[in-house]
C-alpha cells in the first residue's frame, strides 16, 4: 500500500515537471525567436529543458 502511494506521488511529480518544462521551453523558444539578430542568444537552457522535459515525460509514462 505504501509503495502504491509512493508510485502515485512519483507519477504526479514527474507529470508536473514534464508539463512545467514543456511550458518553459515554449516560452524560451518564443523569447529566442523574438530576439534581435544582433543580440547573442544562449540556447543551452532551451536544449537542456527540452531534454529534461522528455525525460520526465518518460518517467511519468513508466510510473503509469
Amino acid at each position: 500500500m505504501f509503495l502504491e502511494f509512493l508510485k502515485a506521488v512519483a507519477m504526479f511529480i514527474s507529470l508536473s515537471m514534464c508539463i512545467f518544462l514543456f511550458a518553459y521551453v515554449y516560452i524560451e523558444g518564443l523569447r529566442i525567436s523574438i530576439s534581435e539578430k544582433r543580440e547573442k542568444v544562449e540556447a543551452g537552457t532551451f536544449l537542456t529543458s527540452l531534454l529534461m522535459a522528455f525525460v520526465f515525460g518518460y518517467f511519468a509514462s513508466s510510473f503509469y
